[in-house]
């Protein structure tokens, strides 16, 4: 796609985002609907919210640019994941019972609501949270600078922009929609993108034969990859967006079903085949 097309595309989804977030933001009538869409998510909102955060900047760069150096190994960011998910909505889904609106929050509630506990927590939190949006921020600056030859520091103003029309003018419903729709574009994307890849690669036969020499390359050992796995299931069970859509699922049974299905997805996303045989 012309750079200039690529360019008009995005900006009019920027605007689509606004007139989206700003139809949500009349249809606000609290802090509770604003911040956690009223507590009230369906299944199948919880559930696209929870894959489009699952598989976002860390997923599409960080484990498939391991893929093209060591092969097989890259799924165990995929591994990691699901067994994450499936940990938290095991662990903490009944927390939506309690009607926490911060990770601070709920956790305090563990120690006998400790102030010092919720504050700690909530300085944590914070700094975890604008390294985590600087990654995506980042990540998306270079996947537009790349497509549209702008240079990087304008692209990632754009992507920083976009993130702020949505998620302050609508609120949390209006993220959780347009988290839905992007997963969808995402998995149908990769899907294609996967077979053109194993096309390219020659098939089974080739697929093979790129991942003996990238594995005969490869200095993985175990402990790197249980490592590895620990390192990912841990990060989810502490990521404080996975807590939200805990707080905001409409029941504890539709927050663990969107959950369990979140991590089988995110399991099935590992194996897709990329260009020079990597897995993501």
């Amino acid at each position: 796609m012309p750079p200039v097309l690529f360019l008009s595309c995005f900006g009019a989804y920027l605007i689509a985002l606004a007139i989206f977030g700003s139809w949500f933001a009349r249809r606000q009538q609290s802090g509770d609907e604003f911040l956690l869409g009223g507590r009230s998510l369906p299944l199948f909102l919880t559930l696209g919210t929870t894959v489009a955060t699952m598989v976002g900047t860390g997923s599409t760069m960080g484990s498939v640019g391991k893929a093209y150096s060591a092969g097989w190994t890259a799924s165990l960011f995929g591994v990691g994941s699901c067994i994450g998910v499936l940990l938290t909505a095991w662990l903490f889904a009944p927390a939506r019972r309690f009607r926490f609106m911060t990770m601070a929050e709920e956790l305090s509630c563990y120690v006998g609501g400790s102030v010092v506990v919720s504050r700690i927590v909530a300085v944590f939190t914070y700094l975890a949270c604008v390294g985590w949006l600087g990654a995506h921020i980042l990540g998306g600056g270079f996947y537009l600078s790349y497509a549209t030859q702008i240079d990087q520091g304008m692209a990632m103003a754009l992507i920083a922009i976009g993130f702020a029309i949505y998620s302050t003018l609508g609120g949390y419903r209006a993220v959780v929609w347009a988290d839905t729709i992007q997963a969808v574009v995402l998995f149908s994307g990769f899907i294609v993108t996967a077979w053109f890849a194993f096309q390219s690669v020659g098939g089974v036969a080739g697929l093979a034969h790129v991942n003996e020499t990238l594995l005969s390359s490869s200095t993985n050992t175990l402990l790197a990859g249980v490592s590895l796995v620990v390192a990912i299931t841990a990060s989810i069970l502490a990521t404080p967006s996975f807590r939200q859509r805990i707080y905001s699922g409409d029941s504890v049974k539709s927050v663990r079903t969107a959950f369990i299905g979140s991590g089988i997805m995110v399991l099935l996303f590992c194996p897709l085949p990329h260009r020079d045989g990597g897995f993501c």
